[in-house]
């Protein structure tokens, strides 16, 4: 939300020719974003900005005052976020991490084969992702609807700020859909008013693209069926009951799709709440059951629920991964603390992957962790 705020602030405040509000609210914005999500809210920022005066041709407005204002406002809220938490702990360690977070997933970390073979598929990942809304989309494709929309000012810069600020995710070989849900509104704008557009003059050009919407009912139909058969059913109770009711409500809304076209697109979302509430039904429990990121959190509560006679620390930097030093820190209801000796009256967790094996210590126990599917280990002190 906050990111998008950033995103749609830039082109509106410039065209009311707002430039105090233009620098300083979206800088506001963006340093809010920046201790929420880190580094990519600054590419927002920049990249929403440098759009928009750059299609404007008017450039020369990032040396303006209520720019540097903008800056400087931005620069003292981190700043200020920065300086506190070095009282505390020192700010170095802080960016590590978000600079892995940040590319770890990017150009960066992988090949150029997998950069090429994503720029490929991510399109159309997104399509399904946000299925079925995305549909008439394909629409922009007819040359008169484009033309239409290419002569709406807002539609060609919502475009344009959704590629600009999308394209760091094109190029990053392993991304989630979540990751451009600031840039969702951009195109749906877009979806929306053509949508409309067809609605109202293309009545027989809506009616066909409308069939598609009938097709959400038709695949949470064949779902449920295909329910029936799945090895896991019983993983949940009452199956069969849960089934035969969703096997209605699809029967339901595919029949009333195809009769009553013109509120095929409700019928399309109802049955994709419906669909969704399905998927939760019966596969997060068997999600749960399987799941690494469950293993890694039992079996660290495990370890903090046994060893409670001495305090548990973590050696050097034996950071485990985010999964199990989250749930660590939240079980014992403080962060997790760092030793840099070995003593007697401790007990201390100690990754292999980070750390040498100190001399003088017996291994007690492990516990799984998620991150590159590895073992940690509860060690202390060899009274020998």
């Amino acid at each position: 939300w906050v990111s998008y705020l950033v995103i749609f602030y830039s082109y509106h405040y410039y065209t009311q020719s707002r430039f105090y509000k233009l620098f300083i609210v979206t800088a506001l914005l963006t340093a809010v974003g920046y201790l929420m999500k880190g580094f990519p809210s600054l590419l927002f920022y920049a990249g929403s900005i440098g759009i928009v005066l750059l299609l404007k041709k008017d450039l020369k407005r990032l040396f303006s005052i209520p720019s540097f204002m903008g800056l400087a406002l931005m620069g003292l809220i981190i700043g200020a976020y920065y300086f506190l938490y070095n009282q505390f702990h020192d700010v170095s360690n802080t960016f590590g991490p978000l600079m892995d977070q940040s590319t770890r997933r990017t150009i960066v970390k992988y090949q150029w084969t997998d950069v090429l073979e994503h720029f490929f598929l991510y399109p159309l990942e997104n399509i399904y992702h946000f299925f079925p809304y995305t549909l008439f989309g394909f629409i922009f494709f007819v040359k008169r609807i484009r033309t239409i929309v290419l002569e709406n000012e807002y539609l060609k810069f919502c475009i344009a700020l959704f590629l600009v600020n999308g394209a760091v995710y094109w190029l990053s070989p392993e991304v989630f859909p979540r990751y451009i849900l600031m840039l969702i509104p951009l195109s749906f704008a877009v979806i929306v008013f053509m949508m409309k557009t067809i609605k109202q003059n293309e009545e027989s050009l809506w009616h066909k693209w409308s069939w598609l919407y009938v097709s959400m009912s038709a695949i949470g139909l064949i779902a449920s069926v295909g329910g029936f058969f799945h090895e896991d059913i019983h993983l949940v109770s009452m199956p069969y009951v849960k089934l035969v009711v969703l096997l209605i409500i699809f029967c339901g809304l595919l029949f009333s799709s195809v009769r009553d076209r013109s509120n095929r697109v409700w019928y399309s979302i109802i049955s994709l709440l419906v669909f969704r509430i399905g998927f939760d039904l019966f596969f997060i429990p068997e999600r749960y059951i399987g799941d690494e990121g469950t293993r890694s959190k039992l079996e660290v509560l495990k370890i903090q629920e046994t060893y409670t006679d001495k305090p548990l620390l973590l050696y050097k930097k034996s950071i485990m991964d985010k999964t199990a030093s989250f749930y660590l820190a939240t079980k014992n209801g403080e962060p997790n603390q760092i030793s840099d000796k070995i003593e007697k009256g401790h007990y201390y967790i100690f990754d292999t992957l980070r750390v040498k094996v100190p001399d003088g210590v017996r291994f007690i126990d492990s516990f799984y962790l998620r991150e590159f599917d590895r073992t940690c280990w509860v060690i202390e002190k060899n009274d020998n």
